[in-house]
């Protein structure tokens, strides 16, 4: 998944907003893929990082729109 698909997934996707199921989804996937627990803090934790590293707000991509959220810092192996 993109920065940009996963900025779509919610019209107020950004800082002020909150995650929809879909994204909470895609994190915890991400999570899991990365062998990284997938409990509430980290969850949290990620999808902040997936906001900053896509620069997200108001459901549009800033930054790295079509590079995989996968690439986000910290999650790297």
């Amino acid at each position: 998944m993109t920065c940009a698909q996963y900025a779509a997934m919610a019209p107020d996707t950004g800082l002020n907003g909150n995650a929809t199921k879909e994204q909470i989804a895609a994190v915890t996937a991400m999570l899991l893929r990365h062998n990284r627990a997938a409990d509430d803090q980290n969850l949290h934790l990620a999808i902040l990082q997936v906001i900053a590293y896509c620069n997200i707000y108001g459901g549009h991509s800033g930054s790295n729109q079509d590079a995989a959220i996968d690439g986000i810092p910290g999650l790297r192996n």
